[in-house]
C-alpha cells in the first residue's frame, strides 16, 4: 500500500513538472501586465485625451527629461539611518528614473528611453558594492530594491 502511494505521488509530480516545463516562460510582471501595456497603447493610438495627457506627464517628469542633471549620485555604499550621512535618496530617485524611462520605452518604443533606463541600472551594477547604516539598512532592499526590480 505504501509503495503504491509513493509511486502515485511520483507520477503526479512528474505530470505536474512536465506541464510546467512544457510552457513558455511568461514574466509575471510586478506592477503591469503585458495586457495593461497593450490596453494603454491602444488608448494612445485611439487618441484618448486622458491617456495622452498622462503620457505627456510621464514624458516631462524630471527623471525622464534629465533636467536634474542626469543620474543622481551613484554611491558605492548606499547608507540609511545615519543622521547626516544618508545617501539612499539618490538610489530611490535613480530607481524611479529607470522605472519611468522603462515605462516610456514600453509605451512608445523610444530607444533613448530604453538606453537611459539601462544606463541607470548599469551604474548601480558597476558602482554599488554594499549597503550601510543602522537598523534601517533593511529598508533599502525592501523599498529601494523593489523600485529597481520594477
Amino acid at each position: 500500500m505504501r509503495k503504491r502511494l509513493v509511486l502515485c505521488g511520483l507520477a503526479i509530480m512528474m505530470g505536474a513538472m512536465t506541464s510546467v516545463f512544457s510552457q513558455t516562460f511568461r514574466h509575471p510582471g510586478l506592477l503591469h501586465s503585458e495586457e495593461d501595456f497593450e490596453n494603454i497603447k491602444a488608448r494612445i493610438a485611439a487618441g484618448d485625451e486622458q491617456t495622452l495627457a498622462a503620457l505627456e506627464v510621464l514624458k516631462n517628469a524630471p527623471g525622464v527629461r534629465g533636467n536634474h542633471g542626469g543620474l543622481w549620485g551613484v554611491n558605492d555604499i548606499i547608507k540609511r539611518g545615519i543622521a547626516g550621512d544618508e545617501n539612499y535618496m539618490n538610489a530611490y530617485r535613480n530607481a524611479h528614473r529607470a522605472y519611468q524611462l522603462a515605462l516610456l520605452w514600453k509605451l512608445t518604443g523610444d530607444e533613448n528611453a530604453a538606453n537611459g533606463a539601462i544606463e541607470v541600472l548599469n551604474a548601480y551594477r558597476i558602482w554599488n558594492k554594499a549597503l550601510g547604516g543602522n537598523t534601517n539598512i533593511s529598508l533599502i532592499p525592501g523599498f529601494t530594491g523593489y523600485e529597481f526590480i520594477n
